[in-house]
């Protein structure tokens, strides 16, 4: 829901003391701002692949952030990275900006209509302190979590999954 917002110069909203102009400002039901699903549902390790991600409801598929500092795509996956007995967890994101787009239900996009879509960029390397890199699904392919933001700060909660592949 928009509203304007508005600037005071001494703390007061009274006649004369509010900026001249409002900026539309947005309020959403941050549960509703969600992904809904995906497409495609893979792509190459080398990156390339156009993904379109959807939202649960359309209707927030705004620009909240403008230009390069709104519409965003992020994916994360965790590495175990240590020596044995000094293990831990650590997060790998790589975010790429993202575009609206209007399918209009046509199949490359899944038959879908309106989304927001992103260029993957390649998976990236293991990290050189990653435990067991022969065991490690890096080498060909892994499961990244997706996930969009509006504003360039808030980004949907949970994702989806999106399989890289060795496509040798």
């Amino acid at each position: 829901h928009p509203v304007p917002l508005e600037l005071t110069f001494n703390g007061y909203d009274t006649v004369g003391t509010l900026s001249t102009s409002a900026v539309a400002y947005t309020y959403y039901d941050a549960p509703a701002f969600n992904t809904s699903w995906l497409y495609p549902l893979g792509g190459p390790i080398h990156g390339g692949t156009e993904l379109t991600v959807y939202l649960k409801d359309e209707r927030l598929l705004t620009d909240l952030g403008g230009s390069e500092h709104g519409l965003h795509c992020r994916f994360t996956h965790t590495v175990v990275t240590g020596e044995l007995g000094w293990e831990r967890t650590e997060v790998v994101a790589r975010t790429v900006n993202g575009t609206f787009v209007d399918c209009g239900g046509e199949r490359q996009c899944g038959s879908g209509w309106r989304g927001i879509r992103c260029h993957l960029p390649p998976l990236p390397p293991p990290l050189s302190s990653q435990l067991s890199p022969t065991l490690d699904p890096a080498y060909d392919g892994r499961d990244v979590n997706v996930e969009v933001t509006l504003n360039g700060i808030d980004y949907t909660d949970g994702g989806l999954s999106f399989r890289y592949y060795d496509d040798t």
